[in-house]
């Protein structure tokens, strides 16, 4: 629920939460933990709350609207906030929209991974291979870093097929292969 990342902030100052905590939601939650906050020291331009892949917590117009004006409350109240979307969300807030990396970004970033988990493959190739292959992975970050990866654990794969499995996953099979890493 959207309720949740307040209650996470709550967890920073008080691990164990109480029933009364999940008694209350949206203003009386706000309030509830300003309360804490300032009782711990802190004022709102203290804290900072990054609430990441909010397209994924709310789906339709009024989930969005109640989700964009929830998080703009606790920006106004209680804390900084910034939160990341791949889609506009509804609020009252300033956004900054991130373009993806430019061609030069890409290839920049594709030595630097290159060089920290020793993916022969890229650290020996030409400036001209690695331009090719961040240009097939449209220069998105992400992608480019699973790449790096794979090739760093599998050295007798060329940049070319290891592009063509990477693209060639269903989204389910991309997403678990994106995220076998991270935790």
């Amino acid at each position: 629920s959207n309720d949740e990342c307040v209650r996470e902030l709550v967890r920073f100052f008080h691990p164990i939460l109480g029933s009364e905590w999940y008694k209350v939601s949206a203003n009386s939650l706000i309030e509830k933990a300003k309360t804490i906050t300032t009782k711990e020291g802190f004022k709102r331009d203290d804290i900072l709350l990054i609430v990441d892949n909010t397209e994924s917590m709310a789906s339709d117009k009024g989930e969005i609207k109640e989700l964009g004006d929830f998080i703009y409350q606790i920006g106004r109240k209680l804390c900084k906030v910034i939160i990341t979307s791949r889609r506009r969300e509804t609020s009252n807030a300033t956004i900054i929209p991130v373009e993806g990396l430019t061609e030069a970004e890409s290839v920049s970033l594709m030595k630097a991974l290159s060089k920290n988990y020793k993916a022969v493959q890229i650290l020996s190739a030409g400036e001209a291979k690695i331009r090719v292959a961040a240009k097939k992975l449209h220069n998105k970050p992400l992608l480019i870093d699973a790449l790096i990866k794979y090739l760093a654990r599998n050295s007798a794969i060329s940049i070319s097929n290891a592009i063509d499995i990477l693209i060639n996953k269903a989204d389910d099979d991309l997403l678990l292969f994106l995220y076998e890493d991270a935790w």
